[in-house]
């Protein structure tokens, strides 16, 4: 008798261990099936023009839509963006491709004006521009609009491969509304919903904080160049 207890015991814990792990497994599933999946679109983003670090010729492109008012994208900026910079971009292997992106109305117009300006007058100057933006964005969200004309001629003096002046002559005549306009094409022409959004190659990340996914992307797009 005590040993069919036992028996009895025993078949009801399995059937309880195997009943935990059914719903596991359907758990797993359900979050697998919800997660997001990486894009693959039929062409990467044509990055002639375009505010460029690195060498143009790198097998690789690692496309940034970002917008200089997104907390997101100066978060991306300071921890994703060196350790691409370091890992991939100082040996030649892939470059960064910055492409405005207006999520922010009026404020993110000047910045993306007052960038295009700054990659005209001077390539390393951009990034020192480029730096600086962010470096002022705001710590915690205001209302009062930070990115005012005043902050960008302090900015672009603060570069000594910048004019100032130009700068700002050609962000109040909009002089490159033009590639801004081009930015927000492409911004529409490949579905950027939020940013930070990034590309590698004609690859959209579903999560552009994964550094595992981007390198394994990045090291895909380097396997595929060379096959």
């Amino acid at each position: 008798m005590a040993q069919q207890n036992k028996l009895a015991r025993t078949l009801v814990l399995f059937t309880a261990i195997f009943a935990v792990l059914i719903v596991l497994l359907i758990m797993i599933n359900r979050i697998t099936a919800n997660s997001p999946e990486n894009i693959m679109t039929d062409m990467a983003p044509p990055v002639e023009g375009q505010p460029l670090y690195g060498d143009p010729e790198a097998k690789v492109n690692i496309i940034v839509f970002s917008d200089y008012l997104c907390p997101a994208c100066k978060v991306w900026h300071e921890h994703i963006f060196p350790r691409l910079k370091a890992g991939y971009v100082e040996d030649g292997t892939a470059n960064i491709v910055h492409i405005n992106t207006l999520f922010h109305g009026e404020q993110s117009l000047l910045a993306s004006l007052a960038s295009e300006a700054a990659w005209a007058q001077d390539q390393e100057g951009f990034w020192a521009f480029h730096d600086a933006l962010y470096d002022h964005q705001p710590a915690e969200h205001s209302e009062t609009a930070w990115v005012t004309a005043e902050l960008l001629l302090e900015i672009a003096e603060s570069v000594p491969s910048l004019s100032a002046a130009q700068l700002i002559e050609d962000v109040l005549q909009q002089t490159f509304l033009p590639e801004v306009e081009e930015d927000m094409r492409l911004v529409r022409d490949y579905q950027i919903q939020y940013t930070p959004s990034v590309m590698v190659n004609n690859v959209l990340l579903a999560d552009p904080f994964d550094y595992d996914e981007l390198v394994n992307v990045i090291e895909r797009a380097l396997t595929e160049e060379s096959s």
